[in-house]
């Protein structure tokens, strides 16, 4: 198992719901590069139309929805039917034009755009490990079992090695083998059978 990056000091673990000493938490982005010939939304694009009424992209806000990309314009979509110029392309299914007007005073305006051919980066799939210790672990190897951080992460992890000393905890390290998910909600613990519920 390669060298794990050492957790926060406050960040905890369960596994199957029994809490374990967390050793080592990593996650691992791969990003691949495409390349694209056509154009794509400049995010340093602004304007002031004509009456003086700003409009510029919109990008990330902080808040936890989508950010409407001009949030100052209206947007219209125009089908037009194939003029043959595309090459048959589009296969005789026309193009749609789309056109962008001040929501106050409805002048036209053109977003600003970057030019093909460039590369961006797009996140791919990721990998995450943990490595954690304890007298009882309750998983053996290659089993799988449940993971959730005190951070909200969790997920589905499988046990790849455990190494066993004299006088020492067991280490456990785990591979995760679902998407390591979160969530924000505090758990709800299941009551044990001799408990009221």
């Amino acid at each position: 198992m390669s060298p794990h990056v050492t957790p926060p000091q406050d960040l905890t673990a369960t596994i199957n719901g029994q809490p374990v000493h967390l050793l080592g938490f990593e996650v691992n982005q791969h990003v691949d590069h495409v390349t694209s010939r056509g154009p794509r939304p400049d995010p340093n694009w602004s304007t002031v139309d004509s009456y003086g009424h700003f409009h510029a992209y919109s990008g990330a806000n902080g808040l936890d929805v989508k950010p409407e990309r001009y949030p100052t314009l209206s947007v219209t979509r125009e089908k037009q039917p194939c003029d043959g110029s595309c090459g048959g392309v589009c296969e005789g299914e026309g193009i749609t034009i789309v056109r962008y007007a001040c929501l106050i005073c409805a002048e036209q305006i053109e977003p600003g755009l970057i030019e093909g051919p460039y590369t961006y980066p797009v996140a791919m799939h990721y990998e995450w490990t943990l490595q954690v210790a304890g007298d009882t672990v309750p998983v053996r190897f290659d089993e799988r079992a449940t993971v959730h951080l005190s951070d909200g992460r969790f997920g589905i992890a499988l046990v790849t090695n455990q190494t066993a000393m004299p006088g020492m905890p067991l280490i456990t390290d785990l591979t995760g083998v679902s998407s390591l998910g979160q969530h924000y909600a505090k758990a709800k613990r299941k009551p044990a059978a001799d408990e009221p519920g």
